[in-house]
């Protein structure tokens, strides 16, 4: 299967036309998640780089790493080795999952702050 991404051809072998059929959905997904990701980072840097100047350091870095879990979960991109690795469907669930420990965790400082 041959496809297109940023204007660069890349060529991925697929073993039957349903599975040609999901990976090019999962192609059309990822393309359309791309600025919502960028997005989630540029927030991310955000937070963190404001943490910096201001009184409230600690919460500043919780919302600039829920931020990055958030967008773990919703645009859940792996790196080629990791999709080498594990296959398509495994590696978005592994990021989705990453993502949500980022969240959850960052939620267990947020409520162990409050509770100070």
């Amino acid at each position: 299967m041959q496809f297109d991404f940023k204007g660069k051809q890349y060529e991925t072998v697929v073993c039957s036309p349903e599975h040609e059929q999901a990976t090019r959905k999962a192609l059309r997904h990822i393309q359309r998640f791309i600025p919502g990701y960028w997005i989630g980072l540029g927030v991310m840097f955000g937070f963190l780089l404001a943490s910096n100047f201001v009184t409230a350091t600690n919460w500043f870095v919780l919302a600039g790493f829920f931020s990055l879990g958030l967008t773990m979960v919703i645009c859940p991109f792996a790196t080629p080795q990791t999709v080498e690795m594990l296959g398509m469907r495994r590696s978005l669930l592994f990021v989705r999952i990453a993502g949500v420990v980022f969240v959850v965790v960052v939620l267990g400082l947020a409520l162990a702050f409050l509770s100070k």
